[in-house]
């Protein structure tokens, strides 16, 4: 009872966070918002496009539906569930949050079975889940920071899985990998990916177990997991990815349409730096990791500038209000983090094939298929699209926690020295995206809702607003969820007199026509 009244009580702390504020990045306003409005307004994703929705409700009509309608709707239903039960649609965004809430609580959970301190383990949950892909997103519709989180999920079931020492936790195992399988999968057409190479790294671990006979796996127990992920991969893909997968399948001929396929969108050659259109995938996982942070896009004619490690300068600190930040995405501390980290795994890890096999053998399913991943995704350059990569962090600072057995004490004092300066590193790190991320959030809340104040004012006193977009009209939702009227007259033209801005709307306030 305990356990549910917390739960609920993290669940409404997470909703009353992101209703207090903005979504303020473009796909939040072009597609996200956009997105989970119809589908609480109720649009079927098989019975139909969005746009036909979108022309009938929305007064800003059709809008981005190309990807509304083919992309995976796992977490707009989320969000769309929230803004029906809130009324505010900012209340959507609030699937982050809650995922964070629960990975933290089940890996101090499983830690402590594997007889870590408390105090161990609330430290590895919060590297895990306060990071720099989470703290950039969470105020945002981005489902990067969540599919992350999903992925942790899943990584802490396969574990449970193959756990011999925790047979008990079998159970929850299956539930904890069938939940963020389906998640992984209904988010992104990449999670379906990440998901599949993770999953098949521990079967293949299971498998190797079973025919050599070790540890007590039976191949009764094998063929039990192998009929589980058979179910659970097909479900996901053919009956909860139906709207997504299938349809797009029968109708453009590819499942992960439009990304792929006949007449398929290319929207990473303008999102990358104009060098890495011919350039080989180590060498764009090399700049963008150790390259000035920065939000280099073809158009702008820049190109990453490398830097020395642990060094930065003001432009890439204000970089970093970006969610969705392309070069240095890890943080402007990264690159020497990850020498570091990387020079832990390679001495502390080898030392634990011994002393603790599991540990060992685990960390391997995990670290080679991320390599994997890493090295045969061509845009696992950009932070967001590689943010399993972050768990590295996560196992160089588990074993640095770990207590060194049979080195000398000279060693175990040098192993605690580094453990505690790796923590400050990552928490330094993480700390400037809440500093010039969430700060900023934060400030443009307030602003913008002095506007909204004002147009509410303008409202009442009889005044018509009107209203006009850039480029994208999502933040309207900031007005209808307020029933404040206004006139909406689509992009704004060049010569719109406008009284304000907010949110990416101009409106300026006229006087009401009144009848002679």
């Amino acid at each position: 009872m305990a356990g549910l009244l917390v739960s609920a009580a993290l669940v409404f702390a997470a909703c009353a966070v992101c209703s207090s504020f903005y979504d303020f990045s473009y796909d939040g306003n072009a597609i996200h918002k956009l997105a989970v409005s119809a589908l609480r307004g109720g649009w079927i994703p098989i019975e139909g496009s969005s746009s036909i929705w979108q022309e009938a409700n929305e007064v800003f009509g059709e809008h981005c539906s190309i990807w509304i309608d083919h992309y995976p709707q796992g977490t707009w239903e989320i969000a769309a569930n929230l803004y029906a039960c809130t009324g505010s649609i900012e209340t959507g965004k609030a699937y982050t949050l809650i995922a964070a809430f629960g990975a933290a609580m089940l890996l101090v959970a499983y830690l402590r079975t594997r007889r870590i301190s408390v105090g161990k383990c609330i430290i590895l949950a919060l590297v895990a889940t306060v990071n720099p892909i989470t703290v950039a997103q969470f105020l945002t519709f981005y489902n990067d920071a969540f599919l992350m989180l999903e992925l942790l999920v899943l990584l802490l079931g396969l574990t449970m899985l193959v756990d011999v020492q925790q047979t008990r936790l079998r159970p929850v195992a299956f539930t904890l990998i069938a939940c963020a399988f389906l998640l992984c999968t209904e988010t992104k057409f990449t999670g379906l990916a990440y998901a599949g190479v993770f999953s098949l790294s521990f079967y293949i671990y299971l498998l190797a177990k079973t025919l050599r006979r070790r540890e007590g796996f039976t191949a009764s127990f094998l063929l039990g997991v192998s009929a589980f992920f058979a179910i659970l991969i097909s479900s996901s893909v053919l009956v909860f990815g139906f709207s997504s997968y299938v349809m797009n399948f029968l109708e453009h001929g590819h499942p992960l349409y439009p990304l792929f396929g006949e007449n398929a969108e290319d929207i990473m050659t303008s999102n990358s730096p104009a060098s890495f259109a011919d350039s080989s995938n180590p060498r764009k996982l090399l700049l963008s990791f150790f390259s000035q942070s920065g939000n280099i896009l073809a158009a702008s004619g820049a190109e990453p500038v490398l830097k020395l490690p642990f060094s930065f300068t003001p432009e890439e600190l204000g970089s970093l209000h970006a969610c969705d930040l392309r070069i240095g995405g890890f943080g402007v501390l990264y690159s020497g983090i990850l020498i570091l980290q990387l020079a832990i795994i390679a001495i502390l890890l080898p030392k634990q094939r011994k002393t603790r096999p599991f540990l060992f053998q685990t960390a391997l399913c995990y670290l080679i298929p991320t390599i994997a991943l890493m090295a045969f995704l061509g845009e696992s350059w950009w932070a967001r699209y590689c943010a399993y990569f972050y768990f590295t962090s996560c196992l160089a600072l588990l074993l640095l926690l770990l207590p060194g057995g049979t080195d000398s004490s000279a060693s175990q004092i040098v192993q605690k020295a580094l453990s505690v300066l790796f923590i400050l590193l990552l928490a330094a790190n993480t700390a400037f995206f809440a500093l010039y991320n969430t700060k900023v959030i934060v400030e443009k809340t307030a602003s913008e809702n002095k506007h909204i104040a004002k147009l509410e004012k303008a409202a009442r006193s009889g005044k018509r607003i009107v209203l006009g977009y850039k480029t994208e009209p999502g933040a309207v939702y900031a007005l209808t969820d307020r029933d404040i009227p206004f006139e909406f007259i689509g992009p704004a033209p060049e010569d719109f007199k406008k009284d304000g801005k907010f949110n990416r709307l101009y409106y300026k306030l006229e006087e009401a026509a009144h009848d002679e």
